[in-house]
């Protein structure tokens, strides 16, 4: 007799990571539909596998932030996009905000022992899409955001209050060898590029790849 095909079988990658999060989203603590979201994008690692594509990606990063900032972002990229340390649980609805750049995550600190990592939570506000922008025009980003400019609502299910910026979340493990947390690194480069998405607008502009 054939051997029966499961419905689902998540990657070690994936399973690791629902495992670290309890099964559960670590912004809402909602439990389903619960998916593995991607902090340094599948896509965008496609895309590095051409050497001038890459280069080019990491020199213009290069002017606007240190190189040891930067530094730090290229060498957590090493080793592929399917990690537990690459992933974060998500329900489905808060992955594609997630996805779309309408919110961002702050790492803030990671603990000694690699167990516990704090983040800051920030609805990212959009701005008009423009091909050019002053560069001494400063960007605004407004406190204690309780939604999206487009209306889009995120509650804690154990509170039922609703997520709002600056709001601080706690992510840990038990396990640093099979169940790492997410890469501060990474979660700082998606922080940096999320903003960017989000000022310059182009996460509504047809055409524009999103991250």
């Amino acid at each position: 007799m054939a051997p029966r095909l499961r419905a689902f079988e998540p990657d070690t990658a994936t399973k690791n990571c629902k495992q670290r999060d309890k099964w559960l989203c670590m912004v809402t603590q909602g439990d389903i539909p619960l998916e593995s979201a991607h902090i340094f994008p599948p896509s965008l690692e496609k895309w590095h596998k051409n050497y001038t594509h890459s280069e080019d990606f990491w020199c213009t990063l290069r002017m606007f932030w240190s190189s040891e900032r930067v530094d730090s972002w290229q060498r957590a990229t090493i080793g592929g996009t399917e990690r537990c340390s690459n992933l974060i649980s998500l329900t489905s609805h808060v992955r594609n905000l997630w996805d779309m750049a309408v919110f961002g995550l702050r790492p803030v600190k990671m603990s000694s022992d690699q167990k516990s990592l704090t983040v800051q939570f920030y609805w990212l506000q959009p701005s008009s899409y423009c091909p050019r922008i002053s560069m001494k025009s400063r960007p605004k980003f407004p406190a204690d955001l309780q939604d999206a400019p487009e209306n889009a609502r995120i509650c804690d299910c154990g509170t039922a209050k609703p997520v709002s910026s600056g709001d601080t979340m706690t992510f840990q493990t038990d396990d640093t060898d099979k169940h790492p947390l997410p890469s501060p690194e990474l979660l700082d480069m998606q922080w940096v590029l999320h903003r960017l998405l989000a000022l310059s607008g182009a996460r509504d502009h047809p055409g524009t790849h999103l991250l």
